[in-house]
């Protein structure tokens, strides 16, 4: 629908004093239609997905057989490369995946027949470096290692670290040579940031305290930390490159209370939720404030973010979303599906047929990649103004004491 220059000049003048600048979206840039809201909206606004991003999905979509059953967990920031894992009855291996149906197998395990099911969990890939974690125990979150694998020599897998203490999900990541996690055994309920060197084989403990699992973007190791049982959160940092105590973007160390938060392998993007869960904030280099993306309705979440680029996506109950920067607007991807961004490679997969824990029900899996930079920004949403996290808001306490918060 076209709208007059005037209205899209005082659009860009009252995004231009909050944000510092006229998204392309919003100045009805190449590629993005524009959607008129008729209002005032202050969260992004919901679309169809455009005929091109299918198109751009359906090229890149594969599928896997019901045997042995898969899971697509990594992609390279080149889009070349997709690590896997796959199982069956006796066996579970870690395998790579690469153009042209090529396939090679990097670790594996035997399945044992007691209720202690040995799994592998893929992490992250920075270019050379895949970092996965071996689970022990399916009861037992606590009884886990860390496991390497040099792409470039391609010789076996080596041990980085072995866990039992009681301590956070296990969130690695790896960037430049670098593998960093959290993972108990501080002393009096305390737990350890830790960045690894890949290439040297030495750790260092970055952070000891009431932490919360690290994400890494750019040169930060980021991560959440309680100093009392009645002060909020705050966001912390460190330097990925020396260890060493880091200073964040200004709208980052103004969080308080937030409960998750996740930067982009750049480190130009961020976001993270409210205290509740319940709303999702994003701040991009060059903005001036902060903006509310996303709310949920009351017992919702939003859970597996991830950040492509201009894109934000994230798991809720009504499926997988994309919310594009460029034009403060969003699409539903998928019904279901989970995650993983790597530059602006977007990795996808979901259960063929749906989601069911049933593993008689199990027909494959689909997964398919996706360019954020080669993507038109999504239809406009016009009428939108950036709201800014309150400080109200970002003053809510957050206990250490609370297993959701750490």
């Amino acid at each position: 629908m076209a709208t007059s220059g005037k209205r899209i000049a005082a659009l860009c003048a009252i995004a231009a004093l909050t944000i510092g600048a006229c998204a392309p979206g919003v100045s009805g840039s190449k590629g993005g239609e524009k959607r008129r809201t008729g209002r005032t909206t202050h969260a992004f606004c919901k679309v169809g997905t455009p005929d091109a991003w299918k198109k751009h999905r359906a090229r890149t979509t594969y599928k896997t057989p019901p045997s042995p059953r898969a899971y697509e967990g990594v992609v390279s920031p080149d889009g070349k490369k997709i690590f896997a894992e796959e199982s069956t009855d006796r066996l579970t291996r870690v395998v790579l995946r690469t153009p042209g149906g090529g396939r090679k197998v990097i670790d594996q395990m035997p399945q044992t027949r007691s209720k202690k099911l040995q799994q592998f969990v893929l992490w992250d890939f920075d270019g050379r470096w895949l970092v996965y974690q071996v689970s022990y125990d399916a009861e037992n979150m606590n009884d886990w290692a860390i496991y390497a694998w040099d792409s470039e020599t391609g010789e076996k897998p080596f041990r980085i670290t072995r866990n039992t203490a009681n301590g956070p999900f296990l969130f690695l990541r790896a960037q430049g040579g670098k593998a960093a996690w959290t993972q108990g055994g501080g002393g009096a309920g305390r737990k350890q940031v830790h960045v690894y060197d890949l290439r040297s084989r030495h750790d260092q403990v970055v952070r000891t305290g009431m932490v919360s699992p690290v994400t890494v973007s750019g040169d930060l190791v980021v991560w959440r930390e309680a100093f009392s049982a009645t002060a909020p959160v705050k966001v912390q940092a460190a330097s990925l490159t020396t260890g060493r105590g880091a200073k964040l973007p200004e709208q980052l160390a103004k969080i308080k209370g937030t409960t998750f938060v996740t930067g982009s392998s750049d480190g130009s993007t961020w976001a993270w939720t409210s205290p509740d869960m319940r709303k999702l904030y994003a701040w991009q280099k060059g903005w001036k404030t902060s903006a509310l993306v996303a709310t949920l309705g009351e017992g919702q979440f939003f859970d597996q973010m991830e950040i492509a680029g201009n894109l934000i996506t994230w798991q809720d109950e009504s499926g997988l979303w994309a919310a594009d920067l460029r034009s403060h607007s969003m699409t539903r991807l998928n019904q279901d599906g989970v995650p993983h961004a790597n530059g602006d490679k977007l990795l996808v997969s979901y259960q063929t047929g749906g989601f069911s824990k049933d593993p008689a029900d199990y027909q494959g899996t689909t997964a398919y990649v996706l360019t954020a930079s080669r993507l038109a920004p999504l239809p406009s949403c016009l009428g939108w103004v950036p709201l800014e996290q309150p400080p109200t808001e970002t003053a809510a306490p957050d206990a250490p004491a609370d297993p959701a918060a750490l």
